[in-house]
């Protein structure tokens, strides 16, 4: 097994982008990356030892999202065919996460639970390139 090097931009370091992955998907000239708290999704490019030249792209310049581009995605799923990217969301509605070691207070935490209108998505995106979804509209 062969570990290789991720390396993200400080923007994404700052929102914590890499810390937060949750889908990946390989293309001729790099990854594919997404993750769990952003509406936004990465190409990172083979460098030749390591994956960087990190391009970030918002959801919201290719498609209109039902809660607006700054409410998160949560992308759970990536994938490539026939010249298109599709992003899927996680299809999931939210919990509150527990705080209070008392059972009353985490079951009524755990009990409130939130749709969140852009993890409801499919997105088909057209690939200009490997490396740039552009679009055919």
């Amino acid at each position: 097994m062969e570990q290789v090097e991720l390396r993200f931009d400080q923007a994404s370091r700052a929102a914590q982008t890499h810390t937060n992955l949750s889908a990946i998907r390989q293309s001729a000239t790099g990854l594919w990356i997404a993750g769990d708290e952003t509406a936004t999704f990465e190409h990172l490019a083979w460098t030749g030892d390591h994956f960087g030249a990190q391009r970030t792209f918002e959801l919201a310049d290719h498609v209109d999202l039902p809660a607006g581009p700054v409410d998160e995605a949560d992308i759970e799923g990536l994938a490539r065919a026939d010249g298109h990217l599709w992003l899927a969301g996680s299809h999931s509605l939210k919990r509150k996460k527990v705080k209070s070691k008392d059972p009353a207070k985490a079951a009524d935490r755990l009990a409130t639970v939130v749709r969140e209108e852009n993890r409801f998505i499919l997105v088909r995106l057209p690939l200009l390139d490997e490396r740039t979804p552009g679009c055919s509209y």
